[in-house]
């Protein structure tokens, strides 16, 4: 699984959550944080596991805010959302919903 950051570069709750996120670990079940700034919002993350790409964007996913957090799995389905900064209990909580390895 992956875990995408949608964030700005000028967005005060984007440092805020990035800041809180090298506190807490993540989860052994994320293969890859992978970082999306909104400005240039199109990625391509390699899938090893299928060898192919996804192109994620902030219409693939519904992104209408910043900073949000998306987990998908190996081939890019959505499984959880957390939109908005989030203090480390928060953090530590939403991890915690993830599905075992």
């Amino acid at each position: 699984m992956y875990l995408l950051k949608f964030s700005k570069d000028s967005c005060n709750p984007c440092a805020i959550l990035a800041m809180t996120m090298k506190r807490v670990s993540v989860p052994d079940v994320i293969e890859r944080v992978v970082e999306i700034n909104v400005v240039a919002p199109s990625v391509h993350v390699p899938w090893r596991k299928y060898k192919h790409t996804m192109q994620s964007s902030l219409v693939d996913y519904s992104i209408r805010t910043v900073p949000t957090l998306v987990l998908v799995d190996s081939l890019g389905k959505e499984i959880a959302k957390h939109t908005g900064s989030a203090t480390e209990n928060e953090l530590k909580a939403w991890y915690s919903t993830f599905p075992a390895k």
